[in-house]
């Protein structure tokens, strides 16, 4: 079964790499888990996204889950998706203000780093972590990784 969605941490940020498609409900339930259990000891969470995101029974998961956070985790989300702003402006309508994910383009890894209070010379590390997880889904590095 291929692999639609992949994540890490790096440092104190948890990173996830989604391809063009839907996670499948495993997927998504490893990745929801782990981040019930670091988002109170992350600085932020980083998502690069070609379009793929959320079924609407995972975006009610997520929701729950960041509601249920006593500490806001900040999320920055890279894409130039159309399909992904749509899945975004979706959980606008579940979520508080203060926990609505920031979007950049694909390419604004700096941008998206100083949103989360991360240091720029991280930037390096970063990108060569997303081509790591954009490699496990046989994602090109380069378009994954926003020309790295």
């Amino acid at each position: 079964m291929a692999r639609h969605m992949a994540w890490s941490t790096y440092g104190d940020l948890l990173l996830l790499a989604h391809d063009e498609h839907r996670p499948t409900d495993d997927e998504w339930r490893s990745w929801l888990r782990a981040y019930e259990t670091r988002s109170p000891r992350i600085r932020g969470v980083l998502v690069r996204s070609l379009g793929g995101g959320p079924s609407s029974s995972q975006r009610k998961e997520l929701v729950e889950a960041m509601e249920a956070q006593t500490i806001r985790t900040p999320t920055a989300i890279l894409t130039s998706s159309a399909i992904a702003r749509g899945v975004l402006t979706a959980l606008s309508w579940f979520l508080s203000a203060e926990r609505l994910p920031r979007t950049f383009t694909l390419d604004d890894v700096v941008a998206a780093l100083t949103f989360l209070g991360v240091d720029a010379a991280s930037e390096g590390g970063v990108r060569a972590e997303l081509a790591r997880l954009a490699g496990s889904l046989d994602l090109p590095a380069r378009r994954a990784a926003g020309g790295a």
